[in-house]
């Protein structure tokens, strides 16, 4: 489940399936629920991951560094809104204010090379 209650599907690459593999290896999950957490089980996870490094560790936090991380590595904002399931890309140019000139130059290639 996404923002809003909204039912949708999650970038899931070769990466985290390995790692999935071998989590899985090693446990054994019970019911319809990989690690045994539910809703409150994860907000106590991440509020003490929060409390152990001193940094903001929260869906919204998680979502707007994923737009700026994808932002950074020259992803276009229709594809960032696509892949976040924002609802327009406006939002997505708003979580991203912190990508600048400074980092739009890295992707600029001058018309003589």
């Amino acid at each position: 489940m996404g923002k809003g209650r909204k039912e949708a599907l999650a970038p899931f690459g070769e990466l985290s399936e390995g790692y999935l593999r071998a989590w899985l290896t090693e446990h054994s999950p019970n019911g319809s629920c990989i690690w045994g957490l539910n809703y409150w089980g994860i907000t106590m996870m991440l509020r003490r991951l929060r409390d152990k490094t001193g940094l903001a560790c929260n869906p919204h936090t998680f979502r707007r560094s994923f737009a700026v991380l994808l932002r950074k590595a020259g992803v276009d904002c229709l594809t960032i809104r696509d892949l976040g399931r924002w609802e327009s890309v406006s939002m997505v140019e708003r979580y991203t204010r912190s990508f600048g000139f400074a980092d739009a130059m890295k992707f600029y290639k001058g018309p003589l090379g």
